[in-house]
C-alpha cells in the first residue's frame, strides 16, 4: 500500500502549481468609457489577443464599441 500512495503523492505534488507562480485570475473591471475590445484587452491584460476571450465571455455584440461604466469579466495575470 505504501508504494501506490507514494506514487499518488508524487503525482499530486507535480501537478499542483507553485504558490509563487502567477496564475490567471478572473477579475471584474469597469472601464470608465466606451472603448474597443482590443484596447480593453491590451489595457487590462497587456495582450490585445485577449479580446478573443473578453468578447464572448461578456456577451459583447459589437467588439468595436464595448460600453463603459459596465462591469466586465477579464482573465488576467495582473492584479486590478
Amino acid at each position: 500500500m505504501y508504494e501506490p500512495l507514494s506514487l499518488l503523492r508524487i503525482g499530486l505534488l507535480s501537478t499542483v502549481p507553485d504558490p509563487a507562480e502567477r496564475l490567471p485570475r478572473l477579475v471584474t473591471v469597469t472601464p470608465p468609457t466606451t472603448l474597443p475590445a482590443l484596447v480593453l484587452a491590451y489595457s487590462y491584460c497587456g495582450d490585445p489577443y485577449q479580446a478573443d476571450d473578453l468578447v464572448p465571455r461578456n456577451g459583447i455584440s459589437r467588439p468595436g464599441f464595448v460600453p463603459g461604466n459596465e462591469p466586465l469579466l477579464i482573465v488576467t495575470l495582473q492584479q486590478h
